[in-house]
């Protein structure tokens, strides 16, 4: 981003920016002053950048003049947490019955083939019952 006599390099990394990546930025033919928008330096690129008279913004500066031009995005649309039964609602409604009772008649038919019946039968037995009792006790959606 060019502004008057200054160009401005954004450089944002999960990484601290290395001595190495601030040379390949200072190389930039040009003669304009050069301006880096960092996450953070390491220590040698530090020293680097002020023995090359870099000019040097941190991402604290950087937020703090976001904010004061109030040009940050409004979050306050962004969910809110819901309450830790309201995730579990969505099992015991009537409407899963059906898919628990499949999954039971599946579960038993398959223990005629296997050489454990007992887990497939204890399972399927399971899923059957909670089937039923979502049917007639368990909630309607919406």
């Amino acid at each position: 981003m060019e502004q008057g006599d200054c160009i401005t390099f954004p450089a944002f990394e999960f990484e601290y920016i290395s001595s190495e990546r601030l040379l390949s930025i200072y190389r930039l033919r040009t003669a304009k002053r050069k301006k880096i928008l960092v996450n953070g330096l390491t220590e040698s690129a530090k020293a680097l950048a002020k023995r090359l008279n870099l000019s040097i913004v941190e991402r604290q500066e950087v937020f703090a003049l976001l904010k004061e031009t109030e040009t940050l995005p409004d979050l306050s649309y962004a969910q809110k947490p819901r309450p830790k039964m309201e995730k579990y609602k969505i099992f015991v409604l009537k409407s899963n019955a059906k898919t628990f009772f499949t999954c039971g008649a599946l579960v038993l038919g398959a223990s005629l083939l296997t050489p454990f019946p007992y887990y497939y039968l204890v399972f399927g037995g399971t899923m059957m019952l909670v089937a039923l009792l979502l049917r007639f006790f368990g909630k309607e959606a919406g």
